[in-house]
């Protein structure tokens, strides 16, 4: 086959074909350019957008890629070469044919405003200025008429390769459109179903060659499309999206650089300078990794004896695991250099993030390749946590590092202008749309987007993951029903995209287990081979003692007995009493609940029961809680850590996997059990402390929450009291998830129910991008934010004492303050101004040029997620809360009212004893 870069230089042009092209424009100047920019022809831009395809082809080394998934479409064929040669030029097509439609003299008129089109033409097009479909009925001439020149291919191969040209012409067609979509909508898009034999005119105006297939196509179409299904169409499916991305991507940065008159040629690669800083940074910033380094090049090296529980042999041990994660990737890259897939399980406490970062750094040391790094985590607060740990170990600045999430706001690598003009903020957004940053921090819906989603939003970075490496934390937090698509995906993309992928946790699903197709399942190779020695360690192991009191029954039985919660309330003081009593006063107690109201609840029984005032602060952490209140919190609880305070912490499952925090007692309703495990990491996480329980009991149902989740069914039917203990106690989650992932293969299996064989791969096969996104949802529910109008404050009180921490940047406060919503001087931010200003922006929104218009959104995106919270989109729920709102609610978010203390307390969190909802129980 040959190289993009030929395909892109030989490639047909609209200078070239259209006679007189020097009339047709394609864009008018932005409005700060108007009176110095002439419109852009047509001509000028088609050649644009293949020169901005081009270098993303060459500097992200796609040229392989494309190769592999044409190879994986054709190899079935007899004269796969010539199928596959056809297929790559075809995939170029798509680029150089996307605009051709925008001859159409309405859009020229009505779009353009051309005054060299006047007089009256007839609408030949739905709508009448469109130019989409045009374009792809352009191609579909081209490329058919060649097809059927290709005399040495059979009538399989030809009418598999027509399939072909209708599913890469959906990204001509769909290039303005917000999401691919499926088959019929497809077929029922397709030019071929149109009045196309009344575009003739603008075929000769081309002169492209009549095309004798068109009509056959056209009376088949549904017949012919069939031929593209096969039981492994990855391959298509990945090329199709790749060249979406591909195509809308360089559109969008041509399409840019006019409009703003500049050139997009940074697009946030680990080059060989930032590769040589990372590797000297990570070995030398920190010196602990300095030290694993130089052991793990020592072979005379001995680990130490831990056997004895305490802080120093807990980082000697870390220690230990790091040097092993080094040693293991350089011997499996020796061993094995294509290896791709890995696992990272390590116990809670044992630095897995520097662990990871140790591997990330020795796998871009050995795989010169590797270009990008994502980091892929459940929570915006392991982002934001991770975030400066990423930057400190890897020696980057802000401007090499994309927090790509829906809080994230509006953070640019270009530094901007201050005259109110967004200055480079343009380039900082098109940074921010097609990730361009070396190293990116997103979450698992985020990423997965990436993977199978069929919103064009998702679809521009795909281009972005060749030559990547994929970190992914809490593999345990994806609900099993999911986990086959995860090891499909994951497999699929590192073998066709050249892509590592690091699964780690401290509770770690074999998801290689499960069967997913009938070839040989996926290898992954363990960083750390012999992990179950680390978890069996006592200062991992016995760092806490599972109470197990509150549960059982007095008679051995099988069932959980239920609590109430004045007898939790006594249970809890007596025990933080006792431990206070025994470490000079001191006592860090945290209690955890399924859902807010009985976290509301409890609180007003820890009230009643502690009339002494035993405690000295009482902090509550739920979903509710303003993500400004929430990092107050955790800075008090990591700032205080050696005070002789009693602190009671009251929370839902916020808190659980990663957030660093050191209490001394935990109490947790029975959930998951390796969410009881994900809690305990919270407990004595520096083995500081001799003694620290962790009390297990049942005050909320966990069925009402994990009744589909595969792993509280088995919990519940298949595993006694005493199994759990044993499960917790030794940590040997393989015990549970074993049964799960063998669970998943019977179903599998079944050919007369909806599973991943018979409804999934199904869907892949025919190339349903809607299906394929739909059916794979790592949360399937639907969330409505509520904002509340309070005041912030700018920074607050931070980690460390006499330290501040930021909560609204300079850009966000110089946004504000430019907006008439914030006074510089203040040190607080008002929630009633926020909302009005964003009011006003939703209203201004169709007389601010484009760019503009995106900046400002993104940017008060950050600033609104301060001021909000998600609750379940339940209508029962939406009416109970109508009441305490302003009428000015939008549909993407409700507004408490200014007045909202009634509602909402900014240290509790929503009041649902306000609400009559039965919802209100759950959220």
């Amino acid at each position: 086959m040959q190289s993009l870069k030929i395909l892109f230089e030989t490639a047909m042009r609209v200078n070239q074909q259209l006679p007189g092209h020097e009339q047709y424009l394609a864009h008018l100047p932005g409005m700060d350019y108007q009176e110095t920019t002439a419109a852009e022809t047509l001509a000028e831009h088609a050649d644009k957008v293949m020169e901005y395809a081009m270098r993303l082809s060459l500097v992200h080394e796609l040229d392989a890629v494309v190769n592999r998934l044409i190879w994986g479409a054709t190899e079935r064929f007899t004269r796969g070469k010539e199928v596959a040669a056809l297929l790559k030029e075809a995939f170029v097509g798509t680029i150089a044919f996307h605009d051709f439609g925008k001859i159409n003299p309405h859009f020229q008129i009505d779009k353009m405003g051309n005054p060299l089109f006047r007089g009256k033409f007839p609408p030949l097009i739905q709508p009448r200025h469109g130019h989409s479909a045009l374009g792809a009925y352009l191609y579909l001439c081209h490329f058919s008429e060649k097809v059927l020149q290709q005399a040495q291919l059979g009538e399989v191969e030809k009418t598999w390769l027509l399939a072909a040209l209708i599913v890469l012409a959906d990204s001509i067609i769909e290039h303005h459109s917000p999401r691919l979509g499926a088959p019929d909508q497809r077929l029922a898009k397709s030019v071929l179903t149109q009045e196309w034999t009344s575009w003739e005119t603008f075929r000769q105006q081309y002169n492209i060659a009549i095309s004798r297939l068109l009509p056959h196509l056209s009376v088949q179409l549904k017949l012919i499309y069939k031929q593209i299904r096969c039981e492994n169409n990855f391959p298509l499916f990945a090329l199709s999206r790749l060249n979406f991305s591909l195509l809308t991507s360089a559109d969008n940065l041509a399409t840019s650089d006019y409009m703003k008159q500049g050139t997009v040629e940074d697009y946030g690669l680990i080059d060989a300078t930032l590769r040589e800083r990372m590797l000297r940074n990570i070995r030398h910033t920190a010196s602990y990794n300095k030290l694993a380094f130089q052991r793990a090049g020592d072979p005379t090296w001995q680990p130490p004896d831990t056997s004895e529980r305490g802080p120093q042999n807990l980082n000697l041990l870390r220690g230990q695991m790091a040097i092993e994660v080094i040693r293991e990737i350089r011997q499996i890259q020796q061993r094995s250099p294509e290896q791709r897939l890995f696992y990272l399980e390590a116990p809670t406490g044992g630095g897995k993030t520097n662990l990871s970062m140790l591997a990330a750094g020795e796998l871009i040391r050995l795989c010169p390749e590797i270009n990008k790094i994502f980091y892929v985590f459940p929570f915006t607060t392991l982002i934001t946590q991770t975030h400066r740990s990423v930057a400190q170990t890897f020696g980057l600045s802000e401007h090499e590092i994309g927090l790509l999430h829906s809080k994230a706001g509006f953070r640019g690598r270009e530094q901007s202008q201050a005259d109110g003009t967004y200055g480079a903020d343009w380039k900082n957004d098109l940074h921010l749309q097609f990730a361009h940053f070396p190293i990116c921090l997103l979450t698992h819906i985020r990423f997965f987007d990436l993977l199978k989603s069929q919103r064009k939003s998702a679809i521009y970075p795909v281009h972005r993951l060749v030559d990547s490496m994929v970190i992914i934390d809490e593999l345990q937090s994806y609900p099993p029903q999911q986990w086959d698509k995860i090891l499909y995906f994951i497999d699929q993309y590192s073998k066709y995209f050249n892509m590592r992928f690091i699964l780690m946790s401290a509770t770690l699903p074999r998801i290689d287990k499960l069967n997913i197709s009938r070839q040989r399942p996926p290898t992954f190779f363990d960083l750390l081979p012999d992990a179950r020695r680390f978890f069996q360690n006592d200062n991992f192991r016995k760092r806490v003692h599972f109470r197990f009191e509150l549960l059982e029954e007095s008679a051995p039985t099988n069932t959980k007995k239920t609590i109430d919660l004045p007898e939790l309330a006594n249970c809890l003081l007596d025990r933080s009493r006792e431990y206070a009593i025994q470490h000079c006063g001191r006592v860090f107690t945290m209690v955890e609940f399924i859902f807010k109201k009985s976290a509301a609840d409890f609180r007003i029984e820890i009230e009643k029961a502690d009339q002494a005032g035993f405690f000295d602060h009482v902090f509550v952490l739920s979903g509710t809680i303003l993500e400004p209140r929430r990092r107050e919190v955790i800075n008090f609880l990591k700032r205080q850590v050696e005070s002789k305070q009693k602190v009671l912490l009251i929370t839902t499952q916020v808190v659980e996997a990663g957030v660093d925090i050191d209490m001394d007692i935990g109490f947790k309703n029975i959930s998951l059990i390796d969410s009881d495990e994900q809690l305990a990491g919270r407990i004595n996480r520096n083995v500081r402390k001799k003694t620290c329980d962790v009390y297990l009991f049942k005050v909320n149902e966990p069925g009402i929450l994990y009744r589909r989740d595969l792993r509280f069914q088995i919990a519940r039917n298949e595993i006694s009291i005493s199994e759990h203990r044993r499960i917790l106690e030794e940590k040997d989650f393989t015990a549970l998830y074993d049964q799960v992932l063998s669970a998943i293969n019977k179903e599998n299996a079944l050919q007369e129910i909806d599973n991943f064989r018979t409804q999934y791969l199904p869907a892949i096969s025919r190339l349903d991008f809607r299906e394929i996104d739909q059916q794979f949802k790592l949360i399937d529910t639907d969330n409505l934010s509520v904002f509340v109008p309070t005041l912030l404050p700018v920074t607050i009180e931070g980690q460390h004492e006499h330290r501040e921490e930021i909560l609204f940047d300079e850009a966000e406060l110089n946004f504000l303050a430019a907006a008439g919503a914030y006074q510089p001087s203040s040190q607080h931010v008002d929630g009633k101004a926020v909302w009005a200003l964003y009011r006003q922006l939703l209203q201004a929104e169709r007389t601010m040029e484009f760019f503009e218009k995106r900046i400002s959104k993104k940017i008060l995106q950050g600033i609104l997620a301060k001021f909000t919270f998600s609750l379940f989109n339940s209508p029962d729920l939406i009416a109970s809360l109508q009441p305490f709102c302003h009428e000015s609610s939008l549909d993407t978010y409700l507004c408490l009212r200014d007045d909202f203390t009634e509602i909402y307390d900014y240290e509790t969190g929503l009041l649902e004893s306000k609400l009559q909802s039965a919802d209100s129980r759950i959220f």
